[in-house]
């Protein structure tokens, strides 16, 4: 898609988007476009967002947004609950304060019923987003966020997830999932998100590393670490609100005792869990004798779901 492709049909966009009034998805790649070539779309943007039955928004690829501000703006006033973000910058410093940007005045927009966010992006992007959710002066009201997606494709994006997580303090969150796209090991604590307060926790990898390369000694080294790693987020706590986990694992997990996995989940902590899900067409493969294998703890209490 080019600059000057999209930026012809803007006005065609404009004029499509009222007429589909039982839009429920949209979804739109940019493939690496700088806003300021294409600003023009923010009309378009408004336009959809208005929809009346519009629920989700993916937007892909876009590059240099001037601010959050710009961003979340696009959606003021929808009915949009499920906003998905992946791969988009925003300009400006991780260094700005609130005297060098300027603010909408609190309150000024309109609240968007936002239940479910999804983030695939740049370290420095969720240190700038943790920053400006943290703002008085924020746009964003998430009082009725109910689920958060998160997507960690470095290990130097623990520390911002953390961040995150810490300036999310929302009653009505409830629900976290994690996708896991990198494989090294984090060994500072403080670095390991903090997942005590959500009731539901969701744990993946990416369908390529569920399916596994086909060399048998890196299948297993992915999936012990995966194991670990998952172990790391369920037993970095003492309290807290767990009822039910879902978990993805490698297929080569079949030949691995999730020794650490199996612990974290079924300490005396782990008070309100009810039930531990297995995930993906594997599933059926793990019952019985492989799950009394791999996790003979978990197993024997009777929590598989």
């Amino acid at each position: 898609m080019s600059n000057r492709w999209l930026a012809r049909c803007i006005p065609v966009l404009d004029r499509i988007f009222p007429a589909l009034v039982n839009l429920r998805t949209l979804q739109i790649k940019f493939h690496g476009l700088l806003w300021r070539n294409i600003a023009g779309i923010r009309s378009s943007f408004l336009s959809a967002s208005k929809l009346p039955d519009l629920h989700q928004v993916t937007i892909s690829g876009i590059y240099s947004v001037p601010s959050l501000d710009t961003l979340f703006t696009l959606f003021e006033g929808s009915n949009i609950a499920d906003i998905r973000l992946m791969n988009v910058t925003t300009g400006g410093s991780l260094k700005d304060s609130p005297r060098t940007r300027t603010h909408h005045v609190p309150g000024s927009v309109a609240p968007i019923p936002l239940e479910t966010l999804s983030l695939s992006l740049e370290n420095k992007e969720l240190w700038r987003l943790s920053s400006w959710l943290a703002d008085p002066s924020c746009v964003l009201h998430l009082s009725g966020l109910r689920k958060l997606r998160l997507n960690i494709v470095v290990a130097q994006e623990m520390k911002a997830v953390c961040r995150l997580l810490k300036t999310l303090q929302i009653p009505s969150l409830e629900a976290i999932e994690i996708q896991l796209e990198t494989f090294d090991y984090v060994s500072d604590p403080e670095d390991i998100p903090d997942l005590s307060r959500f009731r539901h926790v969701r744990l993946t990898v990416t369908p390529e590393y569920v399916s596994g390369s086909g060399m048998y000694e890196l299948d297993v080294e992915i999936a012990s670490f995966v194991a670990f790693c998952w172990s790391q987020m369920l037993s970095g706590f003492r309290e807290n609100a767990i009822e039910s986990v879902a978990l993805l694992l490698p297929k080569a997990a079949q030949r691995v005792r999730c020794t650490a996995l199996d612990a974290a989940l079924t300490r005396a902590d782990m008070s309100h869990l009810r039930r531990v899900y297995l995930e993906d067409e594997t599933a059926t493969e793990y019952r019985d004798e492989v799950i009394k294998d791999i996790l003979p703890n978990l197993y024997e209490k009777g929590l598989l779901g």
